[in-house]
């Protein structure tokens, strides 16, 4: 048995640091660019919207983002929450493009949240970093980086900016 009494009990219910991430909650226009690879230079343009609401009575936000990549609809789910147990952030990914699970955690320090986690592309491990920095409460900066080698480097191959709806 874990725990002797009731008092002895985690805590329970919304994690005090979903607090920080409510300036993620809302609809949001969404300004895309990305690389078909992502090792080359040529970026594509592309636009989506969001929106981002608390579930699970304030233990998580959820975000559904639909736009069009390659000319064809796209449309992803994330749940993003705390992890009293390790002391981060959690996120799980799912869209219908590449119909899997990504998996990232990190923190939030002064605004930018930074979320890392391992991830296979045509075969080969990379190490996926999304990284979301606050400009103001109706603008967001968002940028997906890869590394192939284990963190030494990165390249850049998504960038959003997303622009709270009035």
């Amino acid at each position: 048995m874990l725990f002797r009494s009731q008092a002895e009990m985690p805590p329970m219910g919304k994690p005090a640091e979903m607090d920080a991430l409510a300036w993620l909650q809302g609809e949001w226009d969404v300004a895309m660019e990305f690389k078909m690879d992502p090792m080359s230079e040529e970026w594509t343009q592309g636009t989506a919207s969001a929106v981002t609401k608390p579930v699970l009575n304030g233990c998580a936000n959820r975000m559904d983002f639909t736009g069009e990549i390659m000319g064809m609809p796209f449309h992803g789910i994330d749940h993003t929450t705390w992890n009293r147990e390790y002391q981060r952030y959690e996120s799980v990914w799912i869209d219908d493009m590449g119909a899997k699970m990504s998996v990232m955690h990190g923190q939030l320090v002064d605004g930018v949240m930074t979320m890392e986690g391992p991830d296979k592309m045509m075969g080969q491990e990379v190490i996926n970093r999304f990284t979301s920095k606050k400009k103001s409460n109706d603008e967001v900066d968002w940028v997906m980086e890869m590394s192939t080698d284990g963190g030494k480097t990165w390249t850049d191959h998504m960038r959003m900016t997303y622009t709270r709806k009035k």
